[in-house]
């Protein structure tokens, strides 16, 4: 409030009084003449003030009784900081349209409500966040892919911190993620639909030990359609250097029945792309390309032919602000686990295998 002249100064402090408890509910305020006097003010100026104070209904004026306190303020709304902790140590927001998109849709939500996100590595954070809460530098967590054995999302569980997880699940935490298993059944059911019976998979591998259940989940589709070994059209590209993953790519792509569609992790499309422009495949005339998520320069508004298979990261951020007011509202959200379903968008067709 801009305090421009006396009258706002005996309003703001008789508002004051009354929200601090000075002068209590129901009590009786002195006759405005020896009022005025002992607040050292003009019986206008008084006036003036009480008439703003009753118009919010914070005091009530009796003819013939006098003027009382029937209600106190409601206090201004702090706003509140909700803490998104991103893995590892590059500047995450700056330079990742996925991560972009988690912070875009939790922010969304939170201005609404008059919050604020702030974001932050894990690298650079996990020592303090106890310390930090008890102090209210925030008021919940929301972990994007935190470690399965990270031990602080208990401690600070323990301790009451509000904390959602994203695209990873850990006990007694609720959690937002994509649908992995519905995505890569998506993926292959349309590909399927246009006759594709050999598809490759280049992502993180069958035994990555969070990741590695889609990838073991598109080998039995695989197999499923008669695939006799499923697992050479699996790309493990996770822990491989630079020259690993090309070699592995070229493993899969030229041997015996080798793809004729390929559904690739946007983590690793730009060796695959690589690939693609080295072996001067047409696409999608000789290779049906899904590209799974979007990055910057593979996202759905550039001129490339991939089709995309999209995870709604904003999508993700909306819920997981939900669930977190959820929680702050004393709502029973333990191991709640919320799957968001992907979005396929056909690029350019996509080709009809000659066998």
């Amino acid at each position: 409030m801009v305090i421009r002249c006396k009258k706002d100064l005996i309003y703001k402090r008789l508002h004051d009084d009354i929200a601090s408890g000075f002068y209590a509910l129901g009590e009786k305020l002195p006759p405005e003449l020896e009022f005025a006097k002992e607040l050292n003010t003009s019986f206008i100026t008084l006036r003036s003030a009480l008439k703003r104070l009753e118009e919010e209904k914070l005091i009530q004026r009796i003819r013939g009784r006098g003027t009382f306190v029937v209600s106190r303020p409601v206090p201004e709304k702090e706003s509140r900081r909700l803490l998104l902790i991103y893995p590892g140590s590059e500047d995450t927001i700056s330079q990742n349209m996925f991560n972009r998109h988690l912070f875009s849709g939790l922010a969304e939500v939170c201005a609404g409500l008059g919050d604020t996100v702030v974001s932050e590595n894990i690298s650079s954070c996990c020592g303090d966040l106890i310390e930090r809460f008890k102090g209210g530098d925030f008021s919940g967590i929301i972990w994007d892919r935190p470690a399965v054995d990270n031990s602080l999302l208990k401690q600070l569980d323990e301790l009451g911190v509000p904390q959602v997880t994203v695209n990873r699940s850990c006990a007694e935490i609720p959690s937002v993620s994509c649908d992995y298993i519905g995505a890569v059944s998506a993926a292959i059911r349309s590909l399927k639909r246009f006759g594709h019976r050999y598809i490759g998979l280049c992502d993180f591998g069958l035994q990555h030990e969070v990741l590695g259940k889609r990838s073991t989940h598109f080998a039995a589709l695989l197999k499923e359609s008669g695939i006799e070994h499923p697992e050479h059209y699996v790309m493990a590209m996770f822990g491989r250097n630079d020259e690993e993953k090309m070699a592995e790519i070229k493993r899969c792509m030229q041997g015996e029945n080798p793809p004729t569609a390929v559904l690739v992790s946007h983590t690793y499309f730009s060796f695959f792309e690589r690939y693609i422009i080295e072996n001067d495949i047409k696409i999608p005339e000789e290779l049906s390309v899904v590209q799974w998520g979007e990055e910057d320069g593979y996202d759905r508004f550039n001129g490339k032919p991939y089709s995309i298979l999209s995870e709604p990261r904003i999508e993700a951020g909306r819920r997981a602000a939900d669930i977190f007011y959820r929680i702050l509202r004393g709502e029973d959200v333990r191991n709640k686990e919320l799957l968001i379903s992907t979005e396929f968008i056909l690029r350019d067709g996509c080709s009809i295998p000659s066998r």
